[in-house]
């Protein structure tokens, strides 16, 4: 049971990275200035990153917090530390 749990959050943060990925091309597509012939394929990215978004909300994925957000123990889980040596305790 624990090694398909494991597996499971390991696959959900490979597809996360994905969904990542697809919403900064987002973000650039929308600062370009679309061709009317292109439009087809920007279209087809949107479904594409839509159906992505609610089949991880379907399995209750949702996003949270903000870019740059301070690190709250309550809410997030740290997948790596790093040691800060200007940092006085």
């Amino acid at each position: 049971e624990s090694s398909k749990h494991y597996a499971t959050q390991r696959f959900a943060k490979d597809i996360l990275e994905v969904a990542d990925s697809l919403r900064l091309a987002r973000k650039s597509i929308e600062k370009l200035q679309i061709k009317s012939e292109h439009y087809a394929l920007v279209e087809g990215y949107e479904l594409l990153a839509n159906q992505l978004d609610s089949a991880l909300a379907k399995n209750g994925v949702h996003p949270f917090g903000q870019v740059g957000e301070l690190f709250d123990p309550s809410k997030h889980e740290a997948i790596a530390s790093i040691k800060n040596n200007n940092e006085t305790n």
